[in-house]
Protein backbone atom coordinates (compact mmCIF):
# COMPACT_ATOMS: atom_id res chain seq x y z
CA UNK A 1 0.00 0.00 0.00
CA UNK A 2 2.92 2.35 0.62
CA UNK A 3 3.57 2.59 -3.12
CA UNK A 4 0.02 3.89 -3.63
CA UNK A 5 0.45 6.45 -0.85
CA UNK A 6 3.79 7.49 -2.36
CA UNK A 7 2.13 7.96 -5.76
CA UNK A 8 -0.50 10.26 -4.23
CA UNK A 9 2.12 12.31 -2.37
CA UNK A 10 4.45 12.47 -5.37
CA UNK A 11 1.66 13.56 -7.68
CA UNK A 12 0.72 16.37 -5.28
CA UNK A 13 4.37 17.43 -4.98
CA UNK A 14 4.69 17.48 -8.77
CA UNK A 15 1.76 19.91 -8.97
CA UNK A 16 -0.93 17.54 -10.23
CA UNK A 17 -3.69 17.70 -7.59
CA UNK A 18 -6.41 16.37 -9.92
CA UNK A 19 -4.51 13.12 -10.48
CA UNK A 20 -3.74 12.85 -6.75
CA UNK A 21 -7.41 13.36 -5.86
CA UNK A 22 -8.48 10.71 -8.39
CA UNK A 23 -6.08 8.20 -6.87
CA UNK A 24 -7.03 9.16 -3.29
CA UNK A 25 -10.72 8.68 -4.12
CA UNK A 26 -9.92 5.13 -5.27
CA UNK A 27 -8.19 4.15 -2.00
CA UNK A 28 -11.41 3.13 -0.20
CA UNK A 29 -12.21 0.84 -3.16
CA UNK A 30 -8.74 -0.66 -3.01
CA UNK A 31 -8.83 -1.31 0.74
CA UNK A 32 -12.38 -2.67 0.72
CA UNK A 33 -11.44 -5.02 -2.14
CA UNK A 34 -8.37 -6.26 -0.29
CA UNK A 35 -10.64 -7.35 2.56
CA UNK A 36 -12.79 -9.57 0.32
CA UNK A 37 -12.22 -13.31 0.14
CA UNK A 38 -9.76 -14.10 -2.69
CA UNK A 39 -11.32 -13.96 -6.16
CA UNK A 40 -14.66 -12.86 -4.69
CA UNK A 41 -16.82 -10.15 -6.14
CA UNK A 42 -19.96 -9.55 -4.14
CA UNK A 43 -21.32 -7.00 -6.63
CA UNK A 44 -21.70 -4.47 -3.84
CA UNK A 45 -18.87 -2.06 -4.63
CA UNK A 46 -20.77 1.04 -3.49
CA UNK A 47 -21.83 -0.61 -0.24
CA UNK A 48 -18.23 -1.72 0.49
CA UNK A 49 -16.86 1.73 -0.34
CA UNK A 50 -19.37 3.55 1.87
CA UNK A 51 -18.82 1.18 4.78
CA UNK A 52 -15.02 1.40 4.53
CA UNK A 53 -15.11 5.20 4.34
CA UNK A 54 -17.53 5.44 7.30
CA UNK A 55 -15.44 3.14 9.47
CA UNK A 56 -11.99 4.44 8.55
CA UNK A 57 -12.08 8.02 7.29
CA UNK A 58 -15.10 9.67 8.96
CA UNK A 59 -13.63 9.34 12.48
CA UNK A 60 -10.61 11.39 11.28
CA UNK A 61 -12.25 13.67 8.73
CA UNK A 62 -15.96 14.33 8.98
CA UNK A 63 -16.23 17.20 6.48
CA UNK A 64 -17.51 14.97 3.69
CA UNK A 65 -19.98 12.14 4.28
CA UNK A 66 -19.55 8.68 2.82
CA UNK A 67 -22.21 9.48 0.19
CA UNK A 68 -20.48 12.79 -0.65
CA UNK A 69 -17.17 11.05 -1.27
CA UNK A 70 -18.81 8.25 -3.28
CA UNK A 71 -20.43 10.94 -5.43
CA UNK A 72 -17.07 12.69 -5.86
CA UNK A 73 -15.39 9.39 -6.74
CA UNK A 74 -18.00 8.59 -9.40
CA UNK A 75 -18.07 12.15 -10.72
CA UNK A 76 -14.30 12.56 -10.91
CA UNK A 77 -13.52 9.15 -12.39
CA UNK A 78 -16.45 8.85 -14.78
CA UNK A 79 -17.58 12.40 -15.55
CA UNK A 80 -14.73 14.75 -14.64
CA UNK A 81 -17.05 16.58 -12.22
CA UNK A 82 -16.67 17.67 -8.59
CA UNK A 83 -20.28 18.17 -7.62
CA UNK A 84 -23.75 16.75 -7.26
CA UNK A 85 -26.82 18.81 -6.37
CA UNK A 86 -28.32 15.83 -4.51
CA UNK A 87 -25.49 15.67 -1.94
CA UNK A 88 -24.36 17.85 0.96
CA UNK A 89 -22.45 20.15 -1.41
CA UNK A 90 -23.44 21.01 -4.96
CA UNK A 91 -19.82 21.83 -5.75
CA UNK A 92 -16.48 20.90 -4.20
CA UNK A 93 -13.34 22.84 -5.06
CA UNK A 94 -9.95 21.39 -4.17
CA UNK A 95 -7.12 23.91 -3.88
CA UNK A 96 -3.42 23.25 -4.29
CA UNK A 97 -0.55 24.35 -2.07
CA UNK A 98 -1.23 27.49 -0.13
CA UNK A 99 -4.75 26.49 0.91
CA UNK A 100 -4.83 23.78 3.54
CA UNK A 101 -8.03 24.70 5.29
CA UNK A 102 -11.69 23.99 4.81
CA UNK A 103 -14.31 26.59 3.93
CA UNK A 104 -18.01 26.01 3.47
CA UNK A 105 -19.97 28.64 1.54
CA UNK A 106 -23.78 28.65 1.51
CA UNK A 107 -26.23 30.56 -0.69
CA UNK A 108 -23.63 32.84 -2.24
CA UNK A 109 -22.79 34.26 -5.64
CA UNK A 110 -19.11 34.26 -6.51
CA UNK A 111 -17.93 35.81 -9.78
CA UNK A 112 -21.48 35.69 -11.10
CA UNK A 113 -22.06 32.01 -10.25
CA UNK A 114 -24.58 31.11 -7.55
CA UNK A 115 -23.79 28.29 -5.13
CA UNK A 116 -26.27 26.85 -2.67
CA UNK A 117 -23.66 24.73 -0.91
CA UNK A 118 -19.98 25.05 -1.83
CA UNK A 119 -17.03 23.35 -0.12
CA UNK A 120 -13.47 24.58 -0.63
CA UNK A 121 -10.81 22.24 0.70
CA UNK A 122 -7.06 21.80 0.41
CA UNK A 123 -6.20 18.93 -1.94
CA UNK A 124 -3.22 17.98 0.21
CA UNK A 125 -5.33 17.94 3.37
CA UNK A 126 -7.94 15.69 1.75
CA UNK A 127 -5.33 13.30 0.36
CA UNK A 128 -3.45 13.19 3.67
CA UNK A 129 -6.63 12.20 5.54
CA UNK A 130 -7.31 9.39 3.08
CA UNK A 131 -3.69 8.18 3.35
CA UNK A 132 -3.70 8.33 7.17
CA UNK A 133 -6.94 6.36 7.31
CA UNK A 134 -5.81 3.74 4.81
CA UNK A 135 -2.39 3.37 6.43
CA UNK A 136 -4.01 2.78 9.82
CA UNK A 137 -6.47 0.29 8.31
CA UNK A 138 -3.71 -1.56 6.50
CA UNK A 139 -1.53 -1.80 9.61
CA UNK A 140 -4.47 -3.40 11.46
CA UNK A 141 -5.46 -5.71 8.61
CA UNK A 142 -2.28 -6.65 6.75
CA UNK A 143 -2.15 -10.02 8.52
CA UNK A 144 -5.73 -11.03 7.74
CA UNK A 145 -6.06 -14.04 5.43
CA UNK A 146 -8.12 -12.08 2.87
CA UNK A 147 -5.69 -9.16 2.68
CA UNK A 148 -2.71 -11.53 2.41
CA UNK A 149 -4.42 -13.46 -0.37
CA UNK A 150 -5.27 -10.31 -2.35
CA UNK A 151 -2.10 -8.22 -1.98
CA UNK A 152 -0.44 -9.77 -5.02
CA UNK A 153 -3.19 -8.26 -7.21
CA UNK A 154 -2.36 -4.65 -6.31
CA UNK A 155 -1.04 -2.58 -9.18
CA UNK A 156 2.56 -1.60 -8.60
CA UNK A 157 5.25 0.55 -10.23
CA UNK A 158 8.46 -1.21 -11.22
CA UNK A 159 11.26 1.24 -12.05
CA UNK A 160 13.45 -1.39 -13.74
CA UNK A 161 10.70 -3.29 -15.49
CA UNK A 162 9.31 -6.73 -14.67
CA UNK A 163 12.04 -9.28 -15.45
CA UNK A 164 12.17 -11.48 -17.41
CA UNK A 165 9.29 -9.98 -19.40
CA UNK A 166 10.39 -6.36 -19.67
CA UNK A 167 13.60 -4.70 -18.54
CA UNK A 168 15.14 -1.26 -18.41
CA UNK A 169 11.93 0.75 -18.43
CA UNK A 170 9.44 1.75 -15.78
CA UNK A 171 6.32 -0.41 -15.84
CA UNK A 172 2.99 -0.26 -14.07
CA UNK A 173 1.29 -3.58 -13.60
Amino acid sequence: MDHIFDQIKGTLEAGFPYAAIMLALSVPDICASLALPANANDGAQKKRYLRWYRENVLPRFDVLSDEDVWSLRCGVVHEGAFGNKDKTFDRVIFCGDGHQGIMSVHDSTINGVHYDRLLIIGATLFCEKIIESAFSWFEKNRGSPNVKANLWKLVGTYSEGIPPLIGGVTCVG
